[in-house]
């Protein structure tokens, strides 16, 4: 359950973390003075929402091994005094961070996170407002959201890595690169909201102020699940729309849809790779931006191209961090 800022935030500025191989060890600091230590189980299967289960016991020393690479803690950053929730996992470069979409949350990436993590250190987290992350009371901006992956890029100790966004998360992914380049090593964007016409921006903030917000973005949503989605998706995604915090739902479409993110987009000097799904985007256009884009798209996918069509967003993923690991 999310938490709000002042109910969380002096609790874990108490808490520090220390990685040990494949777990942390986690001091905590009382207000009364005492001290609590504890290390943390490898977890894997994370299944959002904050639940987590524990890897089923396995023989074989090639599965201890796979365990070994891909153990998962749960950690939490803070950011401005807000507690944003976060996994690490995995060992291996580069470092690859995933980032969800608008109201989504970090188990959107569990395909991913299960397939990376045997190659490569993973982080994925809940943006603000988002998941498991605390809910400030204003601060939904694009930039805001970028402050947050790189807190928890500073408190994992992450000084290079391959953002990947989906959606919204694209845009961060963008708005990070700008502010930080000498973090990022490459971005993967998946079916990113990021260069729409602005005809179409433009009538979704219109849309926003003419009707009942919450209702207007489960119609705009409602479009990018395809005909492939099975209903069990469309339900979960529709759930997870309808329960965002309400004062947050306006501020992020609006910040959202009040930029194409060509400036940021035009700006970087790094690897980039684009997987179109369904998302808007004019393609034609982000040629131009960055003649050196690898641009892809998957077949039978809406725009949860991750949760679809896992395996095509894998070998995508894998083949990037091949040219991004080539060039560094």
């Amino acid at each position: 359950m999310s938490r709000t800022a002042d109910d969380g935030a002096e609790r874990y500025r108490r808490r520090m973390y220390d990685r040990v191989g494949d777990r942390y060890e986690e001091t905590i600091l009382n207000p009364d003075g005492s001290v609590y230590r504890a290390t943390s189980e490898p977890l894997s299967g994370h299944t959002g929402r904050g639940s987590a289960r524990r890897s089923g016991p396995r023989s074989s020393a090639v599965a201890r091994a796979s365990d070994h690479r891909s153990a998962r803690s749960r950690r939490t950053a803070v950011v401005h005094e807000l507690g944003i929730a976060f996994d690490d996992a995995g060992h291996g470069t580069p470092t690859v961070v995933l980032i969800h979409g608008a109201f989504a949350n970090r188990s959107h990436f569990a395909p991913q996170l299960e397939h990376l993590a045997q190659r490569h250190r993973v982080l994925t987290l809940d943006l603000r407002g988002h998941g498991e992350s605390d809910v400030p009371k204003g601060g939904f901006r694009v930039r805001d959201f970028a402050a947050d992956v790189i807190g928890v890029c500073e408190t994992a100790g992450i000084d290079r890595a391959v953002l990947s966004g989906h959606s919204l998360g694209g845009a961060v992914a963008l708005e990070v690169a700008a502010a930080k380049p000498d973090l990022v090593a490459g971005v993967a964007l998946l079916d990113a909201a990021i260069l729409y016409p602005e005809r179409l921006r433009m009538r979704f903030l219109a849309l926003l102020e003419r009707d009942a917000p919450v209702e207007a973005v489960l119609r705009f949503f409602g479009r990018t699940l395809g005909p492939f989605n099975s209903p069990a998706l469309k339900a979960r995604v529709m759930e997870e729309i309808g329960r965002a915090p309400g004062h947050m739902v306006v501020p992020v479409i609006r910040d959202l849809m009040s930029s194409d993110f060509a400036a940021q987009l035009s700006s970087g000097d790094y690897p980039l790779l684009y997987v179109h799904a369904m998302a808007p985007t004019d393609l034609a256009r982000l040629r131009q931006l960055r003649p050196d884009v690898l641009l892809a798209s998957v077949a039978g996918s809406g725009h949860y191209l991750m949760l679809e069509v896992p395996d095509q967003v894998n070998a995508m993923l894998d083949r990037f961090l091949q040219i991004v690991a080539s060039r560094s």
